[in-house]
């Protein structure tokens, strides 16, 4: 029986990293390298038409070949205002230097590189299922707002909503409207 796994974007600049990585994510999910996009609005469509429901982002990206004219902050940052709550984090080969850089970005977000290059099968896992476990909650986050919201929307048909309840289905509507459900395992 094949096991469904959720789709991880991975973005680096450089070839050899991306390899690394696509290897050691490979058994936990589906893999998709995104080596270049035009602005944040590029990200987010082709995030949503490949399905991706989660995303590694390199730190250093403009530093190694200038396909990126940002750093990976930048990117977090921006994906977080698109796409609010996308399960998102930084990989980078520096996490002291990068969150005192980025103090903006609460620093569970920031991973260290070394992560990745877990033997110990046992830290593999759990570092795996920690990533995991972030998108299946934000997926049913998602879910248990979209399930408030029809039944918020059934009471607004029939006109029954009170001030709370309207209050709720704007805020439930305009999150809702920042978010994305990619593949369901």
């Amino acid at each position: 029986m094949t096991k469904n796994k959720y789709t991880l974007g991975v973005i680096d600049e450089e070839q050899a990293e991306l390899n690394r990585l696509h290897n050691y994510f490979e058994d936990d999910f589906n893999v998709k390298e995104i080596k270049a996009f035009k602005n944040i609005d590029n990200l987010v469509s082709y995030i949503k038409s490949e399905g991706i429901d989660g995303i590694a982002i390199d730190y250093r990206l403009r530093e190694h070949n200038g396909k990126f004219n940002v750093n990976g902050d930048v990117i977090f940052k921006e994906l977080s205002k698109s796409l609010k709550g996308f399960p998102a984090f930084i990989l980078t080969n520096d996490s002291i230097k990068a969150k005192k850089e980025s103090k903006s970005i609460n620093s569970f977000f920031i991973i260290d590189k070394d992560k990745t290059h877990l033997e110990d099968a046992s830290e593999k896992k759990e570092f795996l299922r920690e990533i995991n476990g972030n998108i299946k909650l934000y997926k049913d986050n998602i879910s248990l707002k979209m399930n408030r919201l029809k039944v918020l929307n059934s009471k607004k048909k029939r006109g029954q909503l009170s001030d709370s309840d309207e209050n709720e289905y704007l805020e439930l509507n305009n999150d809702l409207s920042k978010s994305f459900i990619g593949t369901t395992p």
